[in-house]
C-alpha cells in the first residue's frame, strides 16, 4: 500500500518507473565528481541516493519515523569501477575538458558524463573494483533528519 502510494505521489519517484534511462544502474565517468559533487555541480551520490532520499522522506511525512538514520547507520558509500563495452560518443569530450579543468584548477560544470543501464544490471564479471570511500567522508542525506 505504502509502495503504490509513494509511486502515486511522488514526482520523483513517478519520473524514474516512467522513464527506462532514471531506472539505473546509473554511474559516471569522472570519479572526481563523486568525491566532490560540488565542485562538479553534480548530486552527492555518496551521501544519499536520491530514491533512498524520496522513499525515506515519504515514509517519514506518512508514518513519522526516520528511515534516513537507519539507513545511515547500515550503510556505507561506495564506489563501484565496471567495464563497459557500449561506446559513447560524449567520452573522450568530458575526460578531455575533465584534464584541461584540473590542469587550471577550475570547477568544471560541463567534464562528465552520466551511465544509465536503462534498468540492466552491470554483471558480475564487468566488476573491476569496489571501493568503501573513507568514513570520513559524512553520509549528508536530506529530509527527515
Amino acid at each position: 500500500m505504502f509502495r503504490r502510494e509513494v509511486e502515486a505521489t511522488n514526482d520523483r519517484v513517478r519520473h524514474r518507473l516512467k522513464f527506462k534511462g532514471d531506472q539505473g544502474p546509473h554511474a559516471v565517468l569522472i570519479r572526481d565528481v563523486l568525491i566532490e559533487p560540488n565542485r562538479f555541480g553534480s548530486v552527492d551520490y555518496l551521501g544519499c541516493p536520491e530514491i533512498i532520499e524520496d522513499i525515506c522522506s515519504a515514509f517519514f511525512t506518512k508514518f513519522g519515523k526516520n528511515l534516513l538514520g537507519l539507513f545511515r547507520d547500515s550503510s556505507y558509500p561506495c564506489i563501484v569501477t565496471f567495464s563497459d563495452d557500449q561506446p559513447r560518443a560524449d567520452a573522450i569530450g568530458a575526460a578531455t575538458t575533465y584534464v584541461w579543468c584540473i590542469a587550471r584548477n577550475e570547477d568544471c560544470l560541463l567534464c562528465n558524463t552520466c551511465y544509465e543501464a536503462n534498468g540492466r544490471a552491470i554483471a558480475d564479471a564487468a566488476i573491476i573494483d569496489v571501493e568503501v570511500v573513507a568514513e570520513s567522508k559524512q553520509i549528508k542525506c536530506t529530509g527527515a533528519d
